[in-house]
């Protein structure tokens, strides 16, 4: 599957969720040691506007002097929704996928810089639907190719701690690829 569909299903995914999301829910704690909902909407819309800024050519200085998020504004869901579209629409008007661009963490391409963002936003859509109590199954095809980019760019993800604390050595194949991106990931699925 090419990375511009994985980011667009991995996309829909998150918005799914986000939009069952309600203001009393902010405070609720995530699978993510130590962040509550309101902390991981605010990663994700200040991850995604990065993403927009570089596939825009934006230098890593440009990036590091971008306003961060205040703790709580009151337009936190609305942001999160813009910043998503801003991001798709920056990275499927980015090419060759293989441009690299100067990311906070290091110089990576395009089409790597897509795949971060994927595996991101499938993991975050999963810790929303644990931590909302609702269905926690991703699309199938969306979560073998969030796992399979996942072991090609991991050192990339280890690097840029992407991956949580509680990474295992071994992942047991015989599971499902959500199951094993999750594990990956440092979540307990």
């Amino acid at each position: 599957m090419e990375p511009n569909r994985i980011l667009v299903l991995a996309t829909e995914a998150f918005r799914e969720r986000l939009l069952t999301i309600e203001d009393v829910d902010l405070t609720n704690p995530t699978p993510w040691p130590g962040w509550n909902v309101q902390d991981l909407l605010i990663h994700v819309t200040q991850g995604s506007r990065i993403a927009a800024y570089l596939a825009q050519g934006a230098s890593n200085q440009k990036v590091e002097a971008l306003p961060t998020l205040p703790t709580i504004t009151d337009d936190l869901f609305l942001e999160c929704l813009e910043s998503l579209d801003e991001q798709r629409e920056s990275l499927e008007e980015c090419w060759p996928q293989d441009r690299v661009v100067e990311h906070p963490e290091g110089d990576i391409s395009i089409e790597t810089l897509i795949l971060l963002r994927s595996c991101d936003l499938t993991i975050h859509a999963w810790d929303l639907a644990r931590t909302l109590r609702t269905y926690e199954d991703l699309n199938q095809e969306l979560t073998d190719c969030v796992y399979e980019s996942s072991l090609f760019i991991k050192n990339e993800l280890k690097r840029t701690g992407c991956f949580g604390p509680n990474q295992i050595a071994e992942i047991d194949s015989s599971k499902r690829s959500l199951e094993r991106l999750l594990e990956l990931s440092g979540r307990n699925p």
